[in-house]
């Protein structure tokens, strides 16, 4: 994408996070259309820019003719070739994608709704089926359960111990924490999961800080619940070789990571996480916290509603920010905006030391 193009993007951040999302969904969606390559690259483009001003576009745009004809299709599809239009509807088919996504933390839909809601707007538009077939056949490329047929990671048995420890003294902190983090590192064995561990470590000892001012939050399940919120990232990881491409280009492309796992398989790493965790037996508490940490509106559950806080506390990027989720998460939680706002851990995670 040229510098001249990405110069006109929206400056508001959650605006450009809009647009940015949109056009990695529509590169995706004119991949999956076998779009001619430059054609691709001006419908990404034009994605970008579908909340800026036309008329400001085609003097600031050399070489790229079609990005602000594409533009004027999709704001005045009356007027424009048909070629234009057809490619026109996948930025509509795009946009309107993300905005439902959007809601869903007010109003919850499942993948299928959300394509069901996009094959009625075209209908009613008159638009080609084309880019909604694009985005049902990219969501249905993977499945999470096709992971749970291959070996599940391990339940390490030493970790049983650490289990069954319970009310120790504060002064005893670090040392349990050095002794879980042991017992589970080896699951974090590959280089790439390295940063994983010291998230989940960091995770849980923000975790164990907070549920001490959370009267209905057991402070050492919130510390192993930290530590294994993100667990699911280890079947993540055994995406496809085709599936991984189409991961790290809507990553690429602007799309948090919580946001490309559900639009490419209809679910998150935390669905992933909650599935593990019942493999391993874990109590219900655990699995519905970890599975359902990123949607902590879809569960009563003040563990859940506390790692959502952990993460958002720890700014990981994971999803779309969502004030209307820190606001339930507070008040479910009792935990308060200040006991966030002054956490600090100046230390080296345990992972690191363990």
């Amino acid at each position: 994408m040229s510098p001249e193009i990405t110069a006109r993007a929206p400056s508001d951040s959650c605006l450009l996070g809009h647009c940015r999302r949109v056009a990695a969904v529509a590169q995706c969606i004119a991949y999956q259309m076998f779009v001619a390559a430059p054609v691709k690259v001006s419908v990404e483009s034009a994605a970008l820019l579908h909340h800026s001003p036309v008329e400001t576009l085609p003097h600031l745009i050399d070489g790229a003719a079609l990005v602000p004809a594409l533009l004027r299709a999709f704001h005045h599809a009356a007027n424009a070739p048909k070629h234009l239009r057809r490619l026109a509807e996948i930025i509509h088919i795009a946009n309107r994608f993300d905005e439902l996504y959007e809601l869903r933390a007010t109003e919850p839909r499942s993948p299928a709704e959300i394509v069901a809601e996009l094959r009625r707007l075209a209908e009613e538009n008159s638009w080609s089926m084309g880019p909604v077939k694009a985005i049902e056949k990219v969501a249905r490329g993977t499945d999470i359960e096709v992971f749970a047929k291959s070996p599940l990671p391990v339940f390490p048995q030493a970790a049983l111990r650490v289990l069954q420890v319970r009310d120790r003294p504060e002064s005893a902190a670090g040392q349990t924490g050095r002794i879980t983090a042991a017992v589970f590192r080896p699951l974090f064995s590959l280089p790439s999961m390295r940063s994983l561990l010291q998230h989940g470590m960091e995770a849980a000892e923000l975790a164990h800080h907070l549920a001490a001012r959370a009267p209905a939050i057991d402070r050492e399940e919130a510390f192993l619940c930290g530590l294994l919120h993100d667990i699911g990232k280890l079947l993540i990881g055994r995406l496809n070789l085709f599936d991984s491409a189409t991961m790290r280009g809507l990553l690429d492309h602007g799309c948090p990571p919580v946001y490309a796992e559900n639009f490419l398989m209809g679910c998150d790493h935390g669905k992933a996480g909650g599935d593990i965790a019942a493999s391993w037996r874990l109590p219900a508490r655990y699995v519905e916290a970890i599975r359902c940490h990123h949607q902590p509106e879809g569960i009563d559950s003040p563990l859940a509603h506390l790692l959502y806080l952990v993460e958002w506390r720890l700014g990981h990027l994971e999803d779309m920010p969502s004030a209307h989720r820190v606001g339930m998460c507070l008040r479910s939680t009792g935990v308060t905006e200040h006991s966030l706002e002054t956490w600090h851990n100046g230390r080296t995670p345990l992972a690191m030391t363990a």
